[in-house]
């Protein structure tokens, strides 16, 4: 099953590149793009690029930018030294002035050290690790929300929404965290930890793992020991399949894991038939989500099936759709696709909240290029649906907690 889903993101791919990397006009504005299109993360990288592609032919069939049409350079990047290597031919052989991407953290930080090296404007739509722009790189901007906002969020959520459901403090909460050992992973777990001494909760449980293991029992074990009432649980979705999977098996019970990473995708949910109930999910924001509060979220959906022809899968289209917009405005503002007039472009931007189709703003920092407004609600997959469910004016379905035990669901 695997191999099969690897060769047609494989031919995707290919059908991408076919169509979007040929030679652009004299006169378009080219901007490279880099994704993992191939290796264990090429499905998320393809849905990423999905979502930056319909606001291309959505931008162009409304005359382009400042007048010219966009065009792509894609570029593949399965892991971090392609993902330099890429953002140097790009820099130098392509000469774009504006590299985008990248969906993974560890592909990020590599590319955008080189796009710094060469004054190139780096418009980061889906890695989330804080240390991307933690370094202050003059021409990096990050339009999705970063880890730490993730993880403050994830223990906002249960401090101070789940815990009174229980009767309980936070400090009377057991937290455990669980987490892929890569750049990802391993930051959001720094600040899951953070954050749960801020709000006093207990850390019952700090375990990392590769995201390539194939048997997750000892890390279980670890935690069916320690038995905490939450986990906070970043990983990717062939790992996060396995979890839930072994957990069931191990009967490792806990009332709620907000998870981080693929457990959005539809896939999932397939993967996982009704073990995937109450599995939730912290971070971009879900299609399914109060159309009053992310304006244009509906509009996005018709527009994914008119440009695509499918239906948009999970939030990465979403959040990279809204991401690639911005970036497009902040060319439009700036007037020219010279680094220093998009970083005058992008700084200009003043999006207040609930003013996009993610439910958030857009305000960049001008000494890190973060997005200050970018948001991370909770879904939580019900019925092979996933509904928003926190914050409530974002929500359109009731959360399930606690989560019954695995015994009490095998008796349904």
């Amino acid at each position: 099953m695997k191999n099969s889903w690897v060769t047609k993101v494989g031919l995707l791919a290919g059908i991408f590149l076919f169509l979007l990397a040929g030679p652009a006009g004299a006169q378009d504005i080219k901007i490279g793009v880099i994704q993992p299109l191939s290796g264990p993360m090429a499905l998320l990288g393809k849905y990423s690029l999905e979502g930056s592609e319909v606001a291309r032919l959505e931008v162009n069939s409304k005359g382009g930018v400042l007048g010219k049409k966009v065009e792509f350079i894609i570029v593949d990047a399965p892991d971090a030294k392609a993902a330099a290597a890429m953002a140097e031919k790009l820099c130098t052989v392509d000469k774009v002035k504006i590299i985008m991407g990248t969906y993974s953290s560890s592909l990020s930080y590599t590319a955008t050290n080189v796009a710094d090296k060469y004054g190139v404007v780096y418009w980061e739509l889906g890695a989330i690790s804080d240390d991307i722009t933690a370094r202050g790189f003059k021409y990096v901007f990050r339009t999705c929300p970063a880890a730490s906002t993730y993880s403050y969020s994830a223990l906002k959520c249960m401090s101070e929404y789940l815990a009174p459901k229980m009767g309980k403090k936070p400090d009377q909460v057991k937290l455990g965290l669980v987490f892929e050992d890569s750049l990802f992973g391993t930051t959001q777990a720094k600040y899951g930890y953070e954050a749960a001494k801020k709000y006093g909760m207990i850390v019952v449980a700090n375990i990392p793992y590769n995201a390539k293991s194939t048997d997750l029992t000892p890390v279980i074990l670890r935690l069916k020991a320690a038995k905490p009432d939450f986990l906070l649980y970043p990983g990717y979705f062939t790992d996060q399949v396995l979890f839930v999977r072994q957990s069931k098996e191990l009967g490792f019970d806990y009332k709620i894991a907000l998870t981080t990473g693929g457990s959005g995708l539809k896939d999932f949910g397939k993967a996982l038939g009704d073990d995937v109930e109450g599995v939730g999910l912290v971070g971009f924001t879900s299609m399914d989500v109060n159309p009053k509060f992310a304006k244009g979220v509906k509009e996005f959906a018709a527009l994914h099936i008119k440009l695509l022809g499918r239906e948009a899968d999970g939030p990465y289209p979403l959040m990279n759709y809204m991401g690639t917009k911005v970036l497009f405005q902040a060319i439009q503002k700036g007037g020219a696709v010279e680094p220093e007039a998009v970083r005058k472009g992008a700084l200009s931007i003043d999006i207040p909240p609930e003013g996009t189709e993610t439910g958030g703003g857009v305000k960049f920092d001008p000494k890190t290029g973060q997005n200050l407004r970018a948001i991370t609600p909770v879904a939580q997959w019900q019925n092979q649906q996933m509904p928003t469910v926190w914050p409530e004016k974002a929500a359109i379905a009731k959360m399930i907690f606690p989560l019954p035990t695995w015994a009490e669901r095998k008796k349904k």
